[in-house]
């Protein structure tokens, strides 16, 4: 993807910002302001933006990180404003005064004024009645609402996010529909170029084709000199014209120049100092004209003073432009009241093009010398041209920007709905420098998680923790994600510094149950997962995890409260389903628990461990044919799955097809040849298949795995059948998918080994 100017895409963004945080739409402004930060992470005025809307939207631990390293008063300000509301009032005082002492009163400028919405518009507010309705639990209701402020809107990125969290998403190539693209290129001139002005009056001419090069003295085109530095960076113009022009069919907001600048008054000079050279750049043409006389001057032959028609018809012969005055200071021609439309201004540069022939003797005469009338015409054109290339830079930018939209709501969906790969697909379409921020890695470490790629999955939140190292957001899958991976030492210094950051913060409380749940501290756990609830209490997590803890120590009525509880606080949490399904099955209700699976399986369909809940249920239910066919589902979600090839092995043995069941524990055996009950399976079917030489040689392979399966063994082999031990393998690996989705992962017997098994385990996708 093609990026728009720098300066073009900066002012849009900007404006977007601002737009929302005028609105009250504060995850929409972190939204469009991190990914103004990511253009230019080292831009003060991107970094004052991003923290200030972190501010707003209650994000103040990274608020505060994005701005504590700068000088600016106002930065300062927002600095002091975060530790606040953290109740660290000792060291945001010191700041400010750290920061007055450095600065003084020259930092208390007036610049960079800014006006202010003071009435909402309608797709805001239909976003905020959708937000509404969603905590209403009125989903329907918050879909229409959501939907309404996108058509009014495309770009609420909050509406976005609404309708995600509910599976429910638009048409995406219908609401962003692709816009037409922006011509780059002129078109050839016609011979006379105010024909040219003619087809583009000012203010501000249509898009025609019109781009970057103006035809030299012999036809030839060449880059205009100066006049579109801003490409590269050397002009400013685009940043003062651009936020007042109108967004059209892209429905960008629009605010005031100051407004779009968006930089922090204490930072910026006054206007009286950085307007001129801004100005200045917006008339080469004029400055060209000027060069073009004194470059006459000085090769033309000298001669002395003549009357006033001698020197009409000098000048009319050898187009050598009169002597005249310099211009007064460019500074004060080119002062404006605030108030004035910046789109009024080029006629007026035009004019002032001029002022300079009336300070020339020969300027009341009826002739021009025609090579100013030309220089005169080709400063409109290039006025003209300039505007329009404005335009087109701000319609690239429009372009980009929903193009980038596009992406990002097209990634959220599918993870939404558990796409995965899907996901991961469309975030590689981003430009490099939008994939480099915390939101990105979050949602690529989830994903990976999702898909139980937990080494992927850690490198993606410790990336995401180099760039925000205080986000709590996402924060609690990263904790549980180390809690899979038994990374005591890591978890415990995730929960230390989630801590620190925020106190108040349910994500760190999660990962502080999570450090005594990995120690077997239940009870201790499950007071750290009540006060996540207690500090957001439409924190479904909190109350699932607390709901696996209680099942942990066989308290399966309060198992059952919790659960639905998380229920009622979220219904498309798909683990809060899977632990009710895991309470009722410990009860051995078999039909409620098969019920209550089956949701986490509408919720969540590409998880092969939900699909083997519903087969071992249909199993102890007696329903084996339709088991194997539950467990084929499973294997071709995830064919390298260990546990359900085990899963699928002990159907088949029961069956009496154990052929079909060898060949799926040969392929085990290989996969995982530490685990014992592989071995244990596969020595009982080589005794049902009468081959005893090898089911004596597999027993004692799996007898040195594990030695307390020798009295299993032993009663095996005296029967000479293939008749079940004490349901050992029921105990570990079958029992593995008592726990991946939601919570605790494979039974403490599981080996480590088997933890790759226990990742497509029910309890591995909490």
């Amino acid at each position: 993807m093609q990026q728009p100017p720098l300066i073009a895409l900066q002012v849009r963004l900007r404006s977007l910002a601002w737009y929302c945080l005028d609105e009250d739409l504060n995850r929409s402004a972190v939204f469009y302001a991190e990914r103004l930060y990511c253009l230019d992470p080292a831009n003060h005025d991107s970094r004052h933006l991003y923290a200030t809307a972190m501010l707003r939207n209650g994000q103040t631990p990274s608020g505060a990180y994005i701005v504590s390293n700068l000088d600016c008063l106002e930065c300062t300000r927002i600095y002091a404003r975060c530790c606040e509301v953290q109740g660290r009032n000792r060291l945001g005082r010191d700041a400010l005064e750290e920061s007055l002492r450095r600065n003084g009163s020259a930092s208390l400028g007036v610049g960079g004024l800014r006006e202010v919405r003071l009435a909402r518009d309608e797709a805001s507010v239909q976003c905020s009645m959708g937000n509404l309705a969603a905590k209403g639990n009125q989903p329907e209701v918050a879909r229409q609402h959501y939907m309404r402020a996108l058509t009014l809107n495309p770009l609420i990125w909050e509406a976005y996010e609404g309708l995600s969290h509910q599976s429910l998403f638009p048409e995406l190539d219908t609401l962003l529909a692709a816009r037409r693209k922006a011509p780059s290129k002129r078109r050839a001139l016609s011979d006379d170029p105010m024909d040219d002005i003619d087809e583009h009056p000012l203010p501000p001419p249509a898009v025609s084709g019109a781009g970057f090069f103006t035809p030299g003295p012999n036809g030839t085109s060449g880059p205009a000199p100066a006049l579109f530095g801003h490409r590269n960076g050397t002009a400013k113009a685009a940043a003062i014209r651009a936020p007042n022009a109108t967004a059209g069919p892209s429905r960008l907001p629009t605010i005031p120049a100051r407004q779009a600048e968006g930089r922090p008054p204490a930072s910026k000079k006054p206007r009286s100092q950085t307007s001129a050279p801004l100005l200045r750049t917006t008339r080469p043409a004029a400055q060209e004209l000027r060069k073009q006389g004194s470059s006459s001057r000085s090769t033309s032959v000298d001669a002395p003073t003549a009357r006033r028609s001698t020197r009409l018809a000098s000048s009319l012969t050898k187009q050598q432009p009169v002597r005249k005055p310099p211009p007064p200071p460019l500074q004060q021609r080119t002062k404006r009241i605030p108030g004035r439309p910046l789109g009024k201004e080029p006629p007026a540069r035009i004019d002032e093009a001029r002022e300079p022939d009336a300070y020339s003797p020969s300027s009341h005469s009826a002739a021009s010398p025609p090579v100013d009338a030309f220089a005169m015409r080709n400063t409109m054109w290039n006025v003209a041209e300039q505007i329009q290339q404005e335009q087109i830079d701000k319609e690239e930018a429009d372009n980009w920007i929903f193009e980038i939209v596009r992406i990002m709501a097209k990634a959220t969906r599918a993870l939404a709905n558990y796409r995965c790969s899907e996901c991961l697909e469309e975030l590689d379409k981003l430009p490099e420098s939008q994939q480099r921020c915390a939101w990105v890695y979050c949602l690529i470490g989830r994903a990976k998680y999702e898909m139980t790629n937990y080494q992927s999955a850690e490198r993606a939140f410790q990336m995401a923790r180099l760039m925000d190292p205080h986000r709590q957001e996402d924060m609690e899958i990263y904790s549980t994600l180390l809690w899979h991976l038994s990374r005591e030492v890591a978890l415990s210094f995730l929960a230390q510094e989630l801590v620190a950051s925020d106190s108040r913060s349910p994500q760190a409380w999660v990962a502080v149950g999570n450090c005594f749940s990995l120690k077997k501290e239940h009870a201790h756990a499950q007071t750290c997962f009540r006060r996540a609830a207690r500090c957001a209490p439409d924190f479904a997590y909190a109350y699932t995890l607390s709901g696996h803890e209680a099942l942990a120590t066989d308290e399966t009525e309060k198992a059952l409260s919790l659960f639905q509880t998380a229920v009622r606080t979220d219904q498309r949490h798909y683990n809060a389903w899977y632990g009710l399904g895991r309470a009722y099955l410990k009860q051995m209700k078999f039909r409620m628990a098969e019920y209550h699976f089956r949701k986490a399986v509408d919720l969540n369909p590409s998880n092969a461990v939900l699909v083997c809940c519903v087969g071992t249920v249909l199993e102890k239910r007696g329903q084996r044919e339709n088991a194997l066919k539950v467990y084929d589902t499973a294997h071709a979600l995830a064919p390298t799955s260990a546990m359900v090839l085990f899963r699928r092995a002990k159907v088949l043995v029961d069956l009496q097809r154990y052929q079909d069941a060898m060949r799926d524990l040969l392929t085990l055996r290989d996969t995982v040849p530490e685990e014992a009950n592989v071995a244990y399976t596969l020595g009982r079917v080589y005794l049902l298949l009468g081959d005893r030489i090898e089911a004596t040689r597999t027993l004692a392979i799996a007898q040195d795995l594990e030695h307390k399966l020798g009295p299993a063994i032993k009663s095996l082999l005296e029967a000479g059948q293939g008749e079940d031990g004490p349901g050992r393998e029921e105990t570990r690996l079958t029992n593995t998918g008592g726990g991946g989705v939601g919570r605790g992962g494979p039974d403490a017997s599981v080996s480590v080994s088997m933890a790759e098994a226990s990742t497509m385990d029910v309890e591995d996708v909490p």
